[in-house]
Protein backbone atom coordinates (compact mmCIF):
# COMPACT_ATOMS: atom_id res chain seq x y z
CA UNK A 1 0.00 0.00 0.00
CA UNK A 2 1.17 3.37 -0.95
CA UNK A 3 -1.26 5.73 1.56
CA UNK A 4 0.80 8.73 0.33
CA UNK A 5 -0.13 8.61 -3.73
CA UNK A 6 -3.77 7.02 -2.20
CA UNK A 7 -4.30 10.59 -0.75
CA UNK A 8 -2.88 12.05 -4.16
CA UNK A 9 -5.63 9.75 -6.50
CA UNK A 10 -8.52 9.64 -3.87
CA UNK A 11 -9.20 13.34 -3.93
CA UNK A 12 -9.45 13.55 -7.75
CA UNK A 13 -11.55 11.03 -7.58
CA UNK A 14 -13.77 12.36 -5.00
CA UNK A 15 -13.84 15.36 -7.44
CA UNK A 16 -14.80 12.81 -10.89
CA UNK A 17 -10.75 12.61 -12.38
CA UNK A 18 -10.52 8.98 -13.22
CA UNK A 19 -6.74 8.51 -13.83
CA UNK A 20 -4.64 6.14 -15.90
CA UNK A 21 -1.12 4.93 -14.82
CA UNK A 22 1.40 3.52 -16.26
CA UNK A 23 3.50 -0.08 -14.60
CA UNK A 24 7.52 -0.23 -14.77
CA UNK A 25 9.12 -1.14 -18.16
CA UNK A 26 10.72 -4.01 -16.47
CA UNK A 27 10.01 -8.24 -16.31
CA UNK A 28 8.74 -8.15 -13.02
CA UNK A 29 5.44 -8.85 -10.64
CA UNK A 30 4.90 -5.37 -9.22
CA UNK A 31 2.94 -7.16 -6.51
CA UNK A 32 5.78 -8.92 -5.03
CA UNK A 33 8.54 -5.76 -6.02
CA UNK A 34 6.61 -3.02 -5.71
CA UNK A 35 5.72 -0.19 -8.22
CA UNK A 36 4.95 3.29 -8.08
CA UNK A 37 1.99 4.65 -8.86
CA UNK A 38 0.35 1.34 -9.75
CA UNK A 39 -0.08 -0.73 -6.50
CA UNK A 40 -1.52 2.06 -4.36
CA UNK A 41 -4.84 0.51 -4.46
CA UNK A 42 -7.25 3.78 -5.51
CA UNK A 43 -10.46 3.16 -6.48
CA UNK A 44 -9.71 6.05 -9.17
CA UNK A 45 -6.88 5.00 -10.79
CA UNK A 46 -6.39 2.21 -13.34
CA UNK A 47 -3.26 0.37 -13.70
CA UNK A 48 -2.24 -0.31 -17.40
CA UNK A 49 0.60 -2.82 -18.86
CA UNK A 50 1.70 -2.99 -22.30
CA UNK A 51 0.24 -5.28 -25.18
CA UNK A 52 1.60 -5.47 -28.61
CA UNK A 53 0.21 -5.96 -32.15
CA UNK A 54 -0.41 -9.36 -31.65
CA UNK A 55 -2.25 -9.54 -28.44
CA UNK A 56 0.87 -10.24 -26.70
CA UNK A 57 2.09 -8.80 -23.25
CA UNK A 58 5.59 -7.11 -24.41
CA UNK A 59 8.19 -8.96 -22.41
CA UNK A 60 9.07 -6.00 -20.53
CA UNK A 61 6.93 -4.51 -18.80
CA UNK A 62 4.84 -4.87 -15.54
CA UNK A 63 2.41 -7.58 -14.36
CA UNK A 64 0.43 -8.03 -11.11
CA UNK A 65 -3.07 -9.99 -10.41
CA UNK A 66 -3.36 -7.38 -7.70
CA UNK A 67 -1.98 -4.46 -8.92
CA UNK A 68 -2.16 -4.49 -13.00
CA UNK A 69 -6.10 -4.10 -14.28
CA UNK A 70 -5.76 -4.50 -17.67
CA UNK A 71 -3.24 -4.09 -20.58
CA UNK A 72 -3.38 -1.79 -23.77
CA UNK A 73 -1.78 -1.15 -27.00
CA UNK A 74 1.61 0.09 -26.67
CA UNK A 75 4.12 -2.51 -28.06
CA UNK A 76 8.30 -2.18 -27.52
CA UNK A 77 10.32 1.09 -28.43
CA UNK A 78 11.02 -0.36 -31.81
CA UNK A 79 7.54 -1.29 -32.57
CA UNK A 80 5.29 1.04 -30.69
CA UNK A 81 1.61 3.21 -31.21
CA UNK A 82 2.07 5.37 -34.26
CA UNK A 83 3.02 8.84 -32.90
CA UNK A 84 3.67 12.29 -34.16
CA UNK A 85 6.86 13.24 -35.15
CA UNK A 86 9.51 15.91 -37.38
CA UNK A 87 8.46 17.11 -40.55
CA UNK A 88 4.73 16.40 -40.39
CA UNK A 89 5.64 12.59 -40.19
CA UNK A 90 4.70 9.11 -37.99
CA UNK A 91 6.19 6.97 -36.71
CA UNK A 92 6.51 3.84 -34.12
CA UNK A 93 9.13 5.18 -32.05
CA UNK A 94 7.32 5.60 -28.97
CA UNK A 95 6.48 2.35 -27.07
CA UNK A 96 6.23 1.11 -23.84
CA UNK A 97 4.17 1.29 -20.68
CA UNK A 98 3.86 4.92 -21.71
CA UNK A 99 2.20 4.37 -24.94
CA UNK A 100 -0.27 1.86 -23.38
CA UNK A 101 -1.57 3.69 -21.00
CA UNK A 102 -2.84 6.77 -22.96
CA UNK A 103 -5.18 4.66 -25.01
CA UNK A 104 -6.71 4.09 -21.75
CA UNK A 105 -6.89 7.69 -20.39
CA UNK A 106 -8.39 8.95 -24.01
CA UNK A 107 -11.01 5.93 -23.60
CA UNK A 108 -12.00 7.32 -20.22
CA UNK A 109 -12.48 10.58 -22.09
CA UNK A 110 -14.62 9.31 -25.04
CA UNK A 111 -17.19 7.57 -22.40
CA UNK A 112 -17.78 10.60 -20.42
CA UNK A 113 -17.99 12.39 -23.84
CA UNK A 114 -21.09 9.81 -25.16
CA UNK A 115 -24.82 11.16 -25.17
CA UNK A 116 -25.71 9.83 -22.44
CA UNK A 117 -27.62 11.57 -20.06
CA UNK A 118 -27.78 9.42 -17.03
CA UNK A 119 -23.81 9.81 -16.85
CA UNK A 120 -23.85 13.17 -17.29
CA UNK A 121 -26.08 13.77 -14.23
CA UNK A 122 -24.45 11.55 -11.99
CA UNK A 123 -21.25 12.99 -13.14
CA UNK A 124 -22.62 16.32 -11.67
CA UNK A 125 -24.84 14.78 -8.80
CA UNK A 126 -22.13 12.44 -7.44
CA UNK A 127 -18.73 12.78 -9.15
CA UNK A 128 -16.86 10.52 -7.33
CA UNK A 129 -19.67 7.40 -8.35
CA UNK A 130 -19.15 8.17 -11.94
CA UNK A 131 -15.87 8.00 -12.19
CA UNK A 132 -16.04 4.73 -10.43
CA UNK A 133 -19.07 3.61 -13.15
CA UNK A 134 -16.41 4.70 -16.11
CA UNK A 135 -13.86 2.68 -14.49
CA UNK A 136 -16.13 -0.36 -14.06
CA UNK A 137 -17.12 0.01 -17.57
CA UNK A 138 -13.33 -0.15 -18.88
CA UNK A 139 -12.23 -2.95 -16.91
CA UNK A 140 -15.89 -5.24 -17.28
CA UNK A 141 -15.35 -4.50 -21.49
CA UNK A 142 -12.13 -5.99 -21.76
CA UNK A 143 -10.92 -8.34 -24.46
CA UNK A 144 -9.92 -11.64 -22.36
CA UNK A 145 -5.95 -12.69 -23.78
CA UNK A 146 -4.80 -15.53 -22.41
CA UNK A 147 -1.46 -13.81 -22.51
CA UNK A 148 -2.84 -11.83 -19.42
CA UNK A 149 -4.95 -14.32 -17.97
CA UNK A 150 -3.79 -14.50 -14.05
CA UNK A 151 -1.41 -11.77 -14.02
CA UNK A 152 -3.64 -8.91 -14.35
CA UNK A 153 -7.19 -8.53 -12.18
CA UNK A 154 -9.48 -8.79 -15.39
CA UNK A 155 -7.01 -11.14 -17.45
CA UNK A 156 -7.55 -8.84 -20.66
CA UNK A 157 -7.20 -6.07 -22.91
CA UNK A 158 -8.79 -2.78 -23.70
CA UNK A 159 -11.45 -2.62 -25.58
CA UNK A 160 -13.34 0.18 -26.16
CA UNK A 161 -16.53 -1.02 -28.48
CA UNK A 162 -17.40 -3.01 -25.35
CA UNK A 163 -17.17 -0.53 -22.44
CA UNK A 164 -19.54 1.51 -24.86
CA UNK A 165 -21.99 -1.34 -24.81
CA UNK A 166 -21.34 -1.45 -21.10
CA UNK A 167 -22.90 1.95 -20.47
CA UNK A 168 -25.46 1.03 -23.15
CA UNK A 169 -26.37 -1.80 -21.55
CA UNK A 170 -27.05 -0.73 -18.39
CA UNK A 171 -30.03 1.49 -19.42
CA UNK A 172 -32.12 -1.27 -21.01
CA UNK A 173 -35.46 -3.43 -19.30
CA UNK A 174 -34.27 -5.61 -17.07
CA UNK A 175 -30.41 -4.61 -16.01
CA UNK A 176 -28.73 -6.60 -13.65
CA UNK A 177 -25.32 -6.12 -12.06
CA UNK A 178 -23.38 -7.13 -14.48
CA UNK A 179 -25.12 -5.81 -17.55
CA UNK A 180 -22.03 -6.57 -20.37
CA UNK A 181 -21.91 -10.30 -18.77
CA UNK A 182 -25.22 -11.32 -17.35
CA UNK A 183 -28.21 -8.72 -18.85
CA UNK A 184 -26.71 -9.53 -22.72
CA UNK A 185 -27.08 -13.43 -22.23
CA UNK A 186 -30.43 -13.12 -21.18
CA UNK A 187 -33.55 -14.82 -22.91
CA UNK A 188 -36.08 -13.06 -21.42
CA UNK A 189 -35.86 -9.07 -22.12
CA UNK A 190 -38.79 -7.95 -24.17
CA UNK A 191 -42.46 -6.92 -23.10
CA UNK A 192 -45.79 -6.74 -24.46
CA UNK A 193 -48.42 -4.64 -23.40
CA UNK A 194 -51.77 -4.61 -23.25
CA UNK A 195 -51.51 -7.94 -23.80
CA UNK A 196 -54.32 -9.42 -24.50
CA UNK A 197 -55.64 -6.94 -26.97
CA UNK A 198 -58.39 -5.87 -29.00
CA UNK A 199 -57.80 -5.99 -33.24
CA UNK A 200 -56.65 -2.22 -34.10
CA UNK A 201 -55.19 -1.21 -30.51
CA UNK A 202 -51.33 -0.70 -30.51
CA UNK A 203 -49.09 -2.82 -28.84
CA UNK A 204 -45.95 -1.58 -26.84
CA UNK A 205 -43.26 -3.35 -26.93
CA UNK A 206 -40.66 -2.83 -24.63
CA UNK A 207 -37.24 -4.47 -25.29
CA UNK A 208 -33.61 -4.23 -24.28
CA UNK A 209 -30.78 -4.20 -27.13
CA UNK A 210 -27.74 -4.77 -25.84
CA UNK A 211 -25.61 -3.86 -28.92
CA UNK A 212 -26.03 -0.61 -30.73
CA UNK A 213 -27.04 -2.32 -34.52
CA UNK A 214 -30.91 -2.34 -35.27
CA UNK A 215 -32.90 -5.14 -34.99
CA UNK A 216 -35.46 -7.33 -37.31
CA UNK A 217 -39.12 -8.28 -35.62
CA UNK A 218 -41.50 -10.04 -37.34
CA UNK A 219 -44.95 -10.45 -36.86
CA UNK A 220 -46.61 -14.74 -36.82
CA UNK A 221 -49.60 -16.42 -36.89
CA UNK A 222 -50.20 -19.44 -34.57
CA UNK A 223 -49.29 -21.70 -37.83
CA UNK A 224 -45.91 -19.75 -37.81
CA UNK A 225 -46.83 -17.93 -41.04
CA UNK A 226 -44.80 -14.88 -41.09
CA UNK A 227 -47.57 -11.81 -41.39
CA UNK A 228 -44.96 -8.54 -41.06
CA UNK A 229 -41.33 -7.73 -40.94
CA UNK A 230 -40.57 -4.16 -39.12
CA UNK A 231 -36.51 -3.10 -39.16
CA UNK A 232 -35.99 -1.05 -35.45
CA UNK A 233 -33.27 0.99 -35.19
CA UNK A 234 -31.30 0.88 -31.74
CA UNK A 235 -31.67 3.90 -29.40
CA UNK A 236 -28.07 4.63 -27.91
CA UNK A 237 -28.05 4.87 -23.78
CA UNK A 238 -32.16 4.54 -23.90
CA UNK A 239 -34.63 1.95 -22.96
CA UNK A 240 -36.11 0.78 -26.13
CA UNK A 241 -39.71 1.13 -27.30
CA UNK A 242 -41.87 1.11 -30.00
CA UNK A 243 -45.77 0.46 -31.24
CA UNK A 244 -46.81 -2.28 -33.64
CA UNK A 245 -50.61 -1.67 -34.88
CA UNK A 246 -52.88 -5.18 -35.01
CA UNK A 247 -55.29 -3.36 -37.42
CA UNK A 248 -56.23 -6.12 -39.52
CA UNK A 249 -55.24 -8.81 -37.64
CA UNK A 250 -58.09 -11.41 -36.69
CA UNK A 251 -58.50 -12.94 -33.13
CA UNK A 252 -56.35 -15.14 -32.38
CA UNK A 253 -52.73 -15.86 -30.65
CA UNK A 254 -49.45 -14.48 -32.26
CA UNK A 255 -46.14 -13.93 -31.85
CA UNK A 256 -43.80 -11.18 -31.92
CA UNK A 257 -39.87 -12.48 -32.52
CA UNK A 258 -36.49 -10.37 -32.40
CA UNK A 259 -33.88 -12.08 -34.68
CA UNK A 260 -30.76 -10.42 -33.25
CA UNK A 261 -28.16 -12.27 -35.06
CA UNK A 262 -27.84 -14.87 -32.29
CA UNK A 263 -30.92 -16.41 -31.24
CA UNK A 264 -34.20 -15.45 -31.81
CA UNK A 265 -36.47 -14.38 -28.67
CA UNK A 266 -40.14 -14.64 -29.13
CA UNK A 267 -43.17 -13.37 -27.04
CA UNK A 268 -46.83 -14.00 -27.40
CA UNK A 269 -49.54 -11.79 -27.60
CA UNK A 270 -53.22 -12.37 -28.03
CA UNK A 271 -55.73 -10.20 -29.86
CA UNK A 272 -59.22 -10.83 -29.08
Amino acid sequence: ELPLWESVYDPLGQAGVLSAGATANGEWDVDEEGDVPTTCGSDYLIAVTNTDRNDLRVFNSGFGAQSIDLGAPGGPADDGAFTTSLNNSYDQSFGGTSAATPHVAGSVALLYSLPYAALDSLAKADPAAAARLVKAAILAGVEPLDDLQGITQTGGRLNLFHSILYLHAMEQEFAVDDPLLEYTQTKDFIRLFPNPLATGDLLQVIYGAPELSPLTFRIYDSLGRELARYEQPTDAFAQQRFQLSTLGLERGLYYLVIDNGKKPIAKGFVVQ
